[in-house]
C-alpha cells in the first residue's frame, strides 16, 4: 500500500489522457454498439429541421464533458503531487 500512491502519482497523467482520448473519439466507440453523440445530433437535426441546435448542442456536451474530466484529473494531480512541486 506504501507503492500505490507514487505510482499514482506518476501513472495520472497518462490516465487522464486515455480518460479524455476516448470522450474525444466517440465514433470509434459508436462502431463496438455505443450511441455517438453526433449521430444523435444529425438524427435530431434532419427530423426537425434545426442543424445549428442540435450541432451546438453537441458541443456543448463534448465540451462540458472534456472540461470536467480535465478540472477532475488536475485536482486529483495536485492532490498526489510531491510538495514543493
Amino acid at each position: 500500500m506504501v507503492i500505490l500512491p507514487q505510482t499514482l502519482r506518476i501513472a495520472l497523467p497518462a490516465l487522464a489522457n486515455q480518460w479524455i482520448s476516448p470522450i474525444k473519439e466517440t465514433s470509434l466507440i459508436s462502431i463496438v454498439g455505443l450511441t455517438d453523440i453526433m449521430r444523435v445530433a444529425a438524427i435530431g437535426a434532419g427530423s426537425l429541421r434545426a442543424p445549428l441546435t442540435f450541432y451546438l448542442a453537441a458541443s456543448a456536451l463534448y465540451l462540458a464533458l472534456t472540461s470536467l474530466a480535465l478540472v477532475v484529473f488536475d485536482l486529483l494531480e495536485r492532490r498526489f503531487a510531491l510538495p514543493g512541486r
